[in-house]
């Protein structure tokens, strides 16, 4: 069987029923897009950002030339088109194509390939990365003969077509009933805080608690189905990036104005208007509230183990610092023993803070310095408290500059301070350099931040010098948004919060951003494998090219297209089989999804596409034909 060939829009061409000529069907994969929210409002950016080409006259003549370059006089071309809504649009559509919009997801991943494989009795090509997840696929869909692998079939009820990746038959049913079967590969894991520490957009569930743009406890009341529809990696100013979905909603601010209002913007709407009339980036997230949460039961005062963790020996309840520190830890009520003092560092001295081995001890923190999951989510002020003895040992204060800086050689010390940085509504910024002492080289890491509404010291000298300091703040409480890159080819998930913001906090410096606008994916997924379900299997033996812009360049007459067959798939319309194999995981779920739903969905994006495609939704205003309805 040939190749089943695709115009510029990566639709597939197939037969009509009666064979008389050949068309396109919408993918089955993209046909939910019907149902979604911002599906209108999409196509509306597009047609802005044309518009806007069309107007200006630096990007126009750059295309009038590689016109020209054509043959094709574009002055008239293009005007034309500009005033022709079904111009405008196929303009747009070729565009996006070229720019590679419409190009399709690889499905072809390591695992996705791997695992068709073994299905059709073929031996995988070696790939120890992916065999604990090869091993776990194996042995859950052992009861599983499969019957067709990756055919393809078409839906003339609904002009659909698609790949479903397999028919199957359970071993030990003696009905033969098949059953329509979609692989789903995840790699969800964008992190997410929680109040009881961190989850992964994989693993987060309705009900669960996470935090809105202000720091405020919310709950996850819808999540989405996965979905493999193209990613793009957000980088920001600050070193932090999160990859997200070609549907995500982000949460940003633009203008010249730093006062301006926050709003919601699809990641598409960011990428049109990523930069300002005068080139500068202008797209740019808040910092996110200090965490509230409730006040903790701690066994170590939080300041004093900040202090041990900066300046403590390992092995035991000693500290070593200035004696303005001790005097501090005196003053919280701290029993301390004798000074120890060093010759060769008069204004250095050791005490140990009495009954503190064993509650480290307790806390398994002796040879093993680090911040238990506990401290990170304690109230704001033991939180910060914690954060000034960090600073008051380990942290220096640069006036010029209006910075905190912890510095420390251990980077599993450091991501944690970055995170209880950020957890305090603090802009913190990771990174490191060599450094020489005692004869030795050594990385050293460093969690930076301009503060804002909080003083990190309590140490006399360090926080006279950062309350002295009245360099605006500005920067430190929003991320510009540096770049919008093609991203990985990675299954995702959005959730929805009842936060009166709709926001979330995602990525470990904890940025906001914004509920997805789209549909219900568990909806999506089901409606998809429902088209499948309902269709007739394709084949054609009869070839057909197409050219540069996707038109075939041979239709064929109708003794060729009748070649082209359909026949009954024959599976279970009421349900499907999901085959969950979340990658480098070494697990594989198997899930039922219910068809019927699907079906029905599929019904209602039938209506909604054919309502769109009226002509008479706007008609001159007529009062005599007006009633009020209020």
């Amino acid at each position: 069987m040939s190749h089943i060939p695709r115009n510029w829009q990566d639709r597939p061409y197939v037969s009509l029923p009666d064979n008389s000529k050949l068309t396109t069907y919408t993918r089955a994969s993209k046909f939910a897009s019907t149902l979604d929210d911002s599906y209108s409002l999409d196509i509306h950016h597009q047609k802005e950002t044309a518009v806007g080409i069309f107007e200006n006259r630096f990007i126009l003549n750059k295309i009038g030339e590689a016109r020209v370059e054509e043959g094709v006089d574009p002055s008239t071309e293009i005007r034309t088109d500009l005033f022709d809504h079904n111009k405008l649009t196929d303009v747009i559509n070729i565009a996006r194509a070229k720019a590679g919009t419409h190009s399709k997801s690889s499905w072809g991943t390591r695992l996705h390939k791997q695992t068709e494989a073994l299905d059709k009795g073929e031996q995988p090509f070696d790939d120890p990365v992916a065999q604990p997840d090869l091993d776990a696929y194996e042995w859950e869909t052992q009861l599983l003969e499969f019957d067709q692998i990756e055919r393809f079939c078409v839906n003339d009820e609904v002009q659909a077509a698609g790949t479903p990746d397999r028919t199957t038959k359970v071993v030990d049913d003696q009905t033969g009933r098949l059953w329509i079967v979609d692989l789903k590969g995840l790699a969800l894991t964008t992190p997410i805080p929680t109040p009881e520490g961190w989850t992964t957009m994989g693993d987060v569930q309705v009900g669960d608690t996470v935090f809105d743009a202000y720091g405020e406890p919310c709950m996850v009341t819808k999540k989405s189905e996965v979905k493999r529809i193209g990613t793009y990696v957000v980088k920001f100013d600050d070193g932090s990036q999160v990859v997200c979905d070609q549907e995500h909603i982000w949460w940003t601010t633009t203008g010249r104005g730093y006062n301006d209002k926050t709003t919601a913007k699809p990641i598409q709407e960011i990428i049109d208007t990523f930069h300002d009339g005068t080139g500068r980036r202008q797209h740019r997230v808040p910092v996110a509230g200090a965490l509230s949460l409730p006040e903790a039961d701690l066994s170590i005062d939080p300041y004093l183990l900040g202090c041990w963790l900066g300046d403590g020996a390992s092995r035991g309840g000693t500290i070593t610092k200035e004696r303005a520190l001790f005097e501090i830890l005196e003053s919280d009520g701290n029993d301390l023993g004798i000074e120890q003092m060093d010759s060769r560092k008069p204004h250095v001295i050791t005490r140990t803070v009495l009954g503190l081995t064993s509650q480290l001890r307790e806390l398994d923190l002796l040879h093993n310095k680090h911040i238990p999951p506990g401290y990170l989510r304690a109230s704001l002020g033991q939180r910060l408290r914690l954060l000034q003895g960090l600073m008051d040992t380990d942290g220096t204060w640069n006036t010029a500059r209006r910075e905190a800086d912890f510095t420390t050689t251990d980077k599993g010390l450091a991501l944690a301070v970055e995170e209880l940085v950020s957890s305090l509504g603090q802009r913190a910024y990771l990174c490191s350099n060599l450094a020489k002492g005692f004869g030795l080289e050594v990385l050293c890491y460093h969690v930076r931040f301009t503060p804002v509404d909080i003083n990190p010291f309590r140490l006399p000298r360090k926080r006279d010098q950062a309350s002295a300091s009245t360099k605006p703040t500005t920067r430190a409480q929003r991320r510009v948004m540096l770049s919008i890159e093609e991203g990985p080819d990675v299954e995702t998930a959005c959730i929805a919060v009842d936060s009166p913001s709709r926001t979330y906090l995602c990525g470990e410096r904890m940025i906001p951003t914004h509920n997805t606008g789209s549909i219900d994916h568990h909806h999506k997924w089901a409606l998809q494998l429902a088209v499948y379900a309902h269709s007739l299997w394709y084949d054609h033996n009869h070839e057909i090219t197409v050219d540069e812009k996707g038109k075939p360049t041979e239709v064929g007459c109708k003794e060729n297209l009748e070649a082209h067959t359909r026949t009954p798939i024959g599976v279970q319309l009421d349900r499907g089989i999901i085959i969950h194999l979340p990658r480098m995981e070494g697990k594989c779920d198997l899930y039922e999804i219910d068809l019927k739903a699907g079906w029905e969905a599929v019904q209602e994006a039938v209506w909604v596409r054919n309502w769109r495609k009226r002509k008479d939704l706007l008609k001159p205003f007529n009062p005599d034909n007006f009633s009020c309805p209020f």
